[in-house]
């Protein structure tokens, strides 16, 4: 079974311990496509080291392993306010033709398919999703498991 990624908005000014209680708005739950969607933002995994605007929405931030097995990962409010910006001026086209070989390498399936029925709808919410953060000038906890 792959992992599965689930984005929090959290105040901003909680701690990490408080993080739960200070969750603001729906969760963004990726599933099992967040890997993908991240080679669409980054490219192949094995350049993937969380500190590029390209990783901040997914696998950029501070990680936390939790008690379960899985990880935290937490991004402040500057940093929700880069992962914006940076989704907003990104096109989804451009970016699967420039990071299309690692795309057909991850995916074993119909790549037109997935990045259509799948990826597509999955990167406009989650760029609806940290524009709404960064207006509302939120943080970012994100909980990989499985």
């Amino acid at each position: 079974m792959s992992a599965t990624l689930i984005l929090y908005r959290v105040d901003a000014d909680a701690s990490p311990s408080d993080s739960v209680t200070a969750v603001v708005g729906d969760p963004l739950t990726l599933g099992q496509s967040w890997d993908l969607l991240q080679t669409v933002l980054a490219g192949d995994q094995s350049g993937w080291t969380g500190r590029t605007d390209a990783e901040l929405a997914i696998v950029g931030g501070r990680t936390t392993p939790t008690t379960a097995g899985g990880m935290l990962i937490s991004i402040d409010d500057v940093q929700v306010r880069r992962a914006a910006a940076h989704l907003a001026q990104s096109s989804f086209s451009e970016l699967v033709t420039r990071h299309r070989r690692a795309l057909e390498s991850a995916c074993g399936g119909d790549v037109e398919q997935i990045v259509n029925e799948d990826l597509l709808p999955r990167f406009e919410e989650l760029r609806s999703f940290y524009r709404a953060a960064a207006e509302a000038r939120n943080a970012v906890v994100k909980r990989l498991s499985g």
